[in-house]
Order: C-alpha cells, then structure tokens, then sequence
C-alpha cells in the first residue's frame, strides 16, 4: 500500500518518481503532511496515511477498465500531470497494485 500511496503523492507533485520505493520513511512522511495540508487542513496534517486522508485521495481514483478479477483505477492528479501509474484494484480482496504507464 506504501507504494500506492506514494505513487499518488509523487502525481500530485509532492514526491519525486526515484523516491517511490515502498518504503514509510521520512521524506514520505513529510510529503504526506504537505499533502494533507494542501487538501485536508494543516490542523489534519500528522503524516499518518489514515481512512480519513486515503478517503480523499481516493476521490480521484475512477475505474476505468475491468476484467474477471482486477479493476482498473486511474488516478486524476489536480496539478496535470499525464498519468504515470496505473492502478489495479482487486474487486475479491479490494487490495491495490500499481505499475508504471507504458511509455512514461
């Protein structure tokens, strides 16, 4: 799920593509608190990747292809970036992976 996260922090400009590796460390800490300021408040901003700040996020994720057991998520980044992740979601355990875009 880290590298879901960060691939959505790194569309929306708040992490570097090389800085996705899977990892909560903190530069992804400090990305999500600058995250969470922009689109939750800076009293929400703490760094910690709840129901709440995934709620909002996921806001922007829209499925846009299926098959018998993925559904694909793409992610609507505010700040116009071409998309550069795609998203699975498996519609049996609702966990998500993610790859980069052909071509990106």
């Amino acid at each position: 799920m880290t590298g879901v996260w960060q691939a959505i922090l790194q569309n929306d400009g708040f992490l570097a593509e090389p800085d996705i590796d899977c990892k909560f460390d903190q530069q992804t800490q400090a990305a999500t608190k600058a995250w969470q300021t922009k689109y939750l408040g800076t009293s929400q901003a703490d760094g910690v990747v709840d129901p709440k700040t995934f709620g909002k996020a996921s806001s922007r994720l829209s499925e846009y292809s299926r098959t018998a057991d993925w559904v694909d998520v793409g992610y609507d980044a505010e700040i116009g970036l071409a998309l550069r992740w795609n998203f699975y979601r498996d519609r049996t355990t609702g966990r998500y992976s993610f790859h980069k875009s052909p071509g990106m």
